[in-house]
């Protein structure tokens, strides 16, 4: 079966750190090539002009590097062999929710095994997508070498099932992480941005997404990719 090739423009802003500690924000407009094909197979292709660099910092082996320049970053779909790494950001994910939220469980009482069955089944029952942003790295046998910097689990087609709702369909931002040496380059935006371009693909008009009230970073930030308030959950403690 042919693919249909599609080109959308996006635009990303990185901020950098100088060595004094000053920040400066920079925007790009990127066209960002998309290979539409089956649930989890989308790939996207960044051109090698978004190239950018930055200060060097620590990767999560202890080790120093440079972290990678924005064109040497592709969004792709998970493979069987990106299940370590991919589970390694799951449980930074949680690790980093934790000091918002003291009932979610420790990182490393997670199950690999499960929790990737988990989000698999929510993959097939709401067409979605595992979205991957790697850089290459020969340190890395598995993931054909490549480091995985971040992930996206969206699921493009959820049907809204509240009674006293019209019959409709929205997208759900299930989970998003990227590395903490990774962040503050504009990979967190390129995974949003490819996430919103499959949901689009599959014809839905809504994007959601849930964020715990007292993670204040994470909230601005989906503020800022253009989200608003849609539904407050709120809570006592009895």
């Amino acid at each position: 079966m042919d693919e249909a090739n599609s080109t959308t423009t996006v635009e990303v802003t990185t901020t950098t750190t100088s060595s004094i500690g000053n920040q400066a924000k920079s925007s790009t407009t990127l066209e960002v090539t998309t290979t539409s094909s089956s649930p989890l197979t989308q790939v996207i292709q960044l051109p090698a002009a978004a190239a950018r660099t930055h200060e060097s910092s620590t990767s999560h082996r202890g080790q120093e590097k440079q972290p990678p320049p924005l064109a040497s970053v592709h969004v792709r779909p998970f493979r069987s062999e990106d299940a370590n790494q991919l589970f390694s950001l799951i449980q930074e994910l949680q690790s980093h929710e934790c000091q918002y939220f003291d009932r979610l469980k420790p990182p490393d009482d997670l199950n690999q095994d499960e929790y990737l069955a988990y989000l698999f089944q929510e993959c097939r029952d709401h067409q979605g997508h595992i979205l991957l942003a790697t850089t290459p790295n020969a340190t890395y046998d598995d993931s054909d070498g490549e480091l995985i910097l971040g992930y996206a689990v969206v699921l493009t087609k959820v049907a809204a099932t509240a009674m006293e709702e019209v019959a409709y369909d929205y997208g759900n931002l299930l989970e998003i992480a990227v590395l903490p040496t990774a962040r503050r380059l504009g990979i967190g935006r390129l995974l949003l941005e490819a996430s919103e371009q499959l949901v689009r693909d599959a014809g839905v008009q809504y994007f959601r997404t849930s964020v715990l009230a007292s993670n204040t970073q994470a909230y601005e930030s989906y503020l800022q990719f253009g989200m608003q308030d849609h539904l407050v959950e709120m809570e006592k403690k009895l």
